[in-house]
């Protein structure tokens, strides 16, 4: 809300939600494009490809992200898009209690997607050292 009243052009990109209608109220834009939650190949392609186009026609200076699949498809649309500046919103890494094959490919994609953010913003010092430890993100854009 800060950034609309100071006249930014503020876009919420997300899936289909009762919350929506409480966004409107607010005044800011919304783009939704489905994302599911569970791994879907085709669905997610289709979401990342919508993505990208999205970002590209509207020509974003910065995306910010969040929830571990949309940061993971919303980070690689926006670098494929163009976008000068992407910014990861991590609320926690969900691979902690993974077996040690599932945890190595999601630290993997972590770790993919994260080359193209810009900075990640955390809510807590575990997660700040978990990013580190697994060699995630870099301390400086921590």
């Amino acid at each position: 809300k800060r950034l609309k009243k100071d006249n930014y052009d503020v876009w919420v990109v997300c899936s289909p939600s009762a919350y929506l209608k409480d966004i409107q109220e607010e005044g800011l834009n919304i783009k939704t494009i489905k994302i599911t939650r569970r791994i879907t190949p085709l669905s997610d392609l289709l979401s990342f490809f919508k993505l990208v186009y999205f970002f590209k026609k509207e020509k974003f200076e910065i995306v910010q992200v969040q929830t571990p699949k949309a940061a993971f498809l919303g980070q690689l649309a926006a670098k494929l898009a163009g976008v000068p500046i992407i910014i990861n919103n991590n609320f926690g890494f969900y691979f902690q209690n993974f077996s040690p094959i599932k945890k190595w490919v999601f630290v993997f994609f972590e770790r993919m997607a994260a080359k193209y953010s810009d900075l990640m913003f955390t809510i807590n010092k575990e997660d700040i050292q978990t990013a580190i430890k697994e060699k995630i993100f870099k301390p400086e854009k921590i």
